[in-house]
């Protein structure tokens, strides 16, 4: 099983992905689970490379592939710790992370920091492209601090937004999406559905101040 990092504590990220080596060997765990498949002939027999331990040669057509290659580190300038760290930080920041300031902060050429920004950024969006599967749970809310005036649904400079939530067999949380939304209206809320949730699944709606009512995303 791949390990997984959890939580948002950049001090055990940073222990745990120390140098660039352990961070290929966190790649290579996610890229090689299955065993070695060549990209060019789909050979599945390689050889080792006495000068990187992360880079296999396929015995049919020679063909040479590096840990990173095909992945968002492919020929990445400054390192793999770095482009960890850089990418740890746009996750789990919650607010926007500026080029200048994450090539100050590591580093970093500021024109190459914003080029594999945009790259990250490309992978995160493509990832609309697979609905959530399995039990989900979607649910409405407000974002924005403390403010003066009316309280509730109805308050003055905050964002609507609808959560959709895909369920672990354990009851964990899988994958999350999230949009803005104009107003709680079941025409809003429909767009989550058609958007990031697969037709065939069952929906565990949550209704403010009603409870929750279970239902197929066909029934919408």
């Amino acid at each position: 099983m791949i390990e997984e990092f959890k939580g948002v504590n950049l001090i055990d990220f940073i222990d745990r992905f120390s140098n660039d080596e352990k961070c290929k060997e966190y790649l290579a765990k996610i890229k090689w689970a299955t065993g070695f498949r060549c990209s060019k002939c789909c050979n599945d027999k390689h050889w080792g490379s006495k000068k990187d331990l992360f880079v296999k040669v396929c015995t049919n057509c020679r063909h040479i592939q590096s840990v990173t290659a095909n992945t968002l580190f492919h020929k990445v300038k400054f390192g793999l710790r770095k482009a960890f760290l850089i990418i740890f930080e746009m996750s789990t920041t919650t607010k926007s992370c500026s080029a200048l300031v994450m090539a100050k902060k590591y580093g970093v050429n500021q024109k190459t920091s914003w080029l594999f920004m945009h790259k990250v950024r490309k992978a995160m969006a493509s990832s609309t492209q697979h609905p959530l599967k399995g039990c989900c749970e979607v649910d409405e809310a407000l974002l924005g601090g403390k403010v003066s005036g009316k309280r509730g649904r109805g308050a003055l400079k905050k964002k609507k937004v609808s959560i959709a939530i895909e369920k672990t067999q354990t009851g964990g949380i899988g994958r999350a999406y999230a949009m803005s939304i104009a107003d709680f209206s079941a025409t809003e809320l429909r767009k989550i559905f058609n958007a990031h949730i697969e037709k065939s699944q069952k929906l565990l709606i949550q209704i403010s101040g009603k409870g929750t009512l279970l239902l197929s995303r066909n029934g919408i």
